[in-house]
Parts: C-alpha cells; structure tokens; sequence
C-alpha cells in the first residue's frame, strides 16, 4: 500500500502543517512516511506546498508525480496539481475559498467549508486542520486516534492547547464523511 498526498495552497493556509500532521499520524502508526515541503521565499501569501507519501514498505523517492489526495486551500492548487490527479483519486478543497471548481473530472471532489467550520470554534487559524478532519475521514488510511493524537502531540510541542484544533478536526471529519454518505 502506498498513498501519495499533496497539500497545497498560500503561505500562511497552514498547507504545510496540514501535511506534517498527515505524516506524524502515519508514522505514530509504523507506517513508513516522507514529508517535502516547498514554498516561495514570501513568508505569507506565496505559493506553498508538500507532498507526503505514506507506505508500509520503505518508500524509495519522496517524488509525488500522481496524487491520490490533492488538499487544495486556494484555485491555483487545483489549476497547479489537478491535472495530475489519480483515475481513482480525490480533491478535498477549501470551499469558503474555492469556488470555480472544473467540470469532467474522473476522480472525486469534496468541498469543505473550512473557514466557516474553524469560525465556529473561535479558531480561524484552524482552516487547514478541518481540513485534515475531511482528509481522515475520506481516506480511512489511518486510525482516528492517530490523528487525534498527531493534532496533541504538535500544538502541545508549540505550546498551544489542543482543544480548540481537535473540536475542528472532528467538526471537519464529521462534515466529509455526512459528504460521502450523501454521494452513495
């Protein structure tokens, strides 16, 4: 088994924590994991984005061509890395931001109101962690405890109570899988 994600939006989106909590999940759960980052010398509203791979043999090259999640905050994302997509893949975007989403695709697309979810609980720097809540749900790769752990260990690591972040995970992973009952 082998995943391939990439997470990509604006600096200051919270694109690359996105990808790094993906990745410490997975590897609190023995999977083997790579995590590249990449972004513009702007601190903020330049391009940024990373590519995680998850597998549960030794991954020979972090190089993520075909995604099979691309985790889209802005419309330059998905005009960047939509095209690269997987048959069988997904988009999961940001849809308080997104808005113009192309038609004829052969893969799946999952609009979460990110913004508005993190509003909810005061937590406006939590964009990209309800949208990690979408990506845990969608894909079923790793545990709900991984992620709820991974989301613990980062913020308390940086200092920052957890609480307000775990409630807009779950608010995140609870709207993606009402998505994915509505499609079936």
């Amino acid at each position: 088994m082998i995943k391939k994600i990439i997470c990509s939006g604006a600096g200051g989106q919270g694109v690359l924590t996105v990808g790094m909590i993906i990745a410490h999940a997975a590897a609190s759960q023995d999977l083997h994991i790579t995590w590249v980052p990449e972004y513009g010398s702007e601190m903020r509203g330049g391009t940024a984005s990373c590519k995680v791979k998850i597998s549960d043999n030794v991954i020979g090259s972090p190089f993520v061509q075909n995604p099979d999640i691309l985790v889209a905050m802005n419309e330059n994302a998905i005009e960047t890395y939509g095209k690269d997509i997987e048959e069988d893949g997904c988009i999961i975007y940001n849809s308080s931001i997104i808005t113009e989403i192309p038609v004829g695709t052969d893969y799946e697309m999952y609009g979460i109101p990110a913004y508005e979810i993190a509003r909810e609980y005061d937590n406006t720097r939590g964009v990209g962690i309800a949208i990690i809540g979408g990506v845990f749900a969608y894909s079923k790769l790793l545990s709900l405890e991984a992620a709820l752990s991974a989301l613990t260990d980062y913020f308390e690591h940086k200092g920052i109570d957890p609480q307000k972040n775990i409630q807009v995970f779950k608010a995140g992973y609870v709207y993606m899988n009402k998505l994915i009952t509505e499609t079936m």
